[in-house]
């Protein structure tokens, strides 16, 4: 079997998939597609030469095939393009899989991402989701939802350095051990909801003090930086406006109560799943993949309700005790989401997928 992946991204999800399917199978072939500015223009010929070469699969994670512009005839090629890299491969002979990380990506590549959407889901020969609320999302926004096959992302761990104790990693920050603190991790973007999260700190701090809010990760919303860096003005707020080194991540987490991730949409969402791998509950919305956790690694909220945010970090803050529980659990939970299984159930899909005679058609968890 020999399998190419596109692309590789900077989340160590794919490597712990692909390292645990290399040591299940280590006569296979699991390699990316080199992706990058030179290769853009030659990624139809380079499948056609992977399946020279024996490549079968083509497993496709995130669009790559754009180009990153505002231009609305840019967009337009990108378009095209992107169709005939989905449909080159189709025509090759690859049986294609798609693990729909983001039904459409959250910042448009093409100028009609939804159609693209619609076009992979329904040439691919099956399609991964992480939970049971992708699968509504992919109906509302019209793609096929056949040949789809539910396997959970798996945990994070031994993927970043756990070393350092929750007392260490506050000195480092220059916390108290007494104070209470809340961590916002992850690239900033729009749809993650920091400025709600800021002004319910404001709103909060007024009445706890000791109240410490993190906010890890690089901004790429000018106006976003300014906002956060103003509110770290008054206190209590520490701002990394940047990309976490692999080295520096345990540190945030381990200092951290609660990680609050107050989205206004997502699909899967690696960060809760980092969280809950250094045992940390969540402060979250009920959306996308959060709705399938379990109740007892957080307290999870109706996002129609404007003050629920609020109330949740301070029901967090009063009840410490519940927090450390819940912080046991999420522990629980995330070892349980062994990458042994998951590999597993992926190299059945892949499997199942190369034999013509059987019906590609998976469970689609909501018939």
């Amino acid at each position: 079997m020999k399998v190419l992946i596109v692309p590789k991204g900077p989340n160590p999800y794919q490597e712990l998939l692909y390292s645990e399917l290399r040591r299940m199978q280590p006569n296979d072939t699991f390699s990316y597609l080199k992706t990058s500015r030179k290769r853009f223009a030659f990624y139809p010929i380079i499948f056609l030469i992977k399946r020279f070469q024996g490549y079968q699969i083509l497993h496709i994670h995130w669009f790559v095939f754009s180009i990153n512009s505002n231009w609305r005839m840019v967009k337009y090629v990108s378009y095209l393009y992107t169709v005939t890299c989905i449909f080159m491969p189709k025509l090759l002979g690859y049986r294609i899989v798609w693990t729909v990380h983001e039904v459409i990506p959250y910042n448009a590549c093409t100028s009609n991402d939804v159609s693209v959407a619609k076009i992979l889901s329904r040439i691919s020969d099956a399609k991964i989701v992480h939970s049971k609320s992708t699968i509504s999302q992919m109906r509302v926004m019209g793609l096929s939802t056949r040949n789809t096959i539910l396997i959970p992302h798996g945990n994070y761990k031994n993927a970043y350095s756990d070393n350092l104790s929750a007392s260490e990693s506050r000195k480092r920050l220059k916390i108290k051990s007494h104070e209470m603190v809340i961590l916002f991790f992850g690239l900033i973007r729009p749809y993650k909801g920091v400025d709600q999260l800021l002004d319910s700190f404001g709103n909060l701090k007024a009445k706890f003090p000791d109240l410490h809010l993190i906010i890890a990760g690089k901004s790429r919303d000018e106006k976003m930086s300014l906002q956060i860096q103003q509110v770290a003005k008054n206190g209590n707020v520490i701002f990394v406006n940047d990309y976490i080194e692999d080295t520096e991540v345990g540190k945030f987490f381990k200092a951290a109560d609660v990680v609050c991730l107050p989205f206004k949409t997502t699909t899967t969402s690696g960060s809760a799943l980092l969280a809950l791998t250094f045992g940390r509950a969540l402060v979250a919305p009920k959306v996308g993949s959060l709705v399938d956790l379990p109740s007892s690694v957080g307290y999870f909220y109706d996002p129609a309700d404007s003050t629920a945010l609020e109330k949740n970090i301070e029901k967090a803050i009063k009840n410490r005790q519940e927090v450390r529980i819940m912080s046991r659990n999420a522990k629980r939970y995330a070892n349980s989401l062994s990458w042994s299984s998951i590999a597993e159930k992926t190299l059945q899909l892949y499997s199942s997928v190369l034999k013509p005679h059987v019906p590609r058609r998976y469970r689609d968890e909501n018939d």
